[in-house]
């Protein structure tokens, strides 16, 4: 069983090696929660989300924070604009037949 200190450790080397941000840096992201809590239908842990388009330091890399039904929802549509346009024009009524 890994003792506290080293989950932390664990924790540290993660955020280091997959999004370049530092525990203190996810802290204060995960303070905002889900950018989709406006939906009202957040659930499970609050995680990451980042563009698998740009590379790790890049602007835009890291999105923001997303609960894991939110950001599988997201994952579904992919991170491609058009699929996402295509959903909104679909549900807004102004689809082509």
């Amino acid at each position: 069983m890994q003792s506290q200190k080293g989950r932390l450790c664990c924790k540290k080397a993660k955020l280091k090696s997959r999004f370049g941000i530092t525990l203190e840096d996810n802290e204060r992201l995960m303070r905002n929660g889900c950018a989709f809590a406006f939906l009202g239908n957040c659930r499970g842990e609050l995680g990451i989300d980042h563009d698998h388009a740009k590379r790790k330091g890049e602007p835009g890399f890291i999105r923001g924070i997303l609960c894991k039904g939110h950001n599988t929802t997201l994952a579904k549509l992919g991170d491609a604009h058009e699929p996402i346009s295509k959903v909104l024009k679909y549900v807004s009524g102004n689809r082509k037949s």
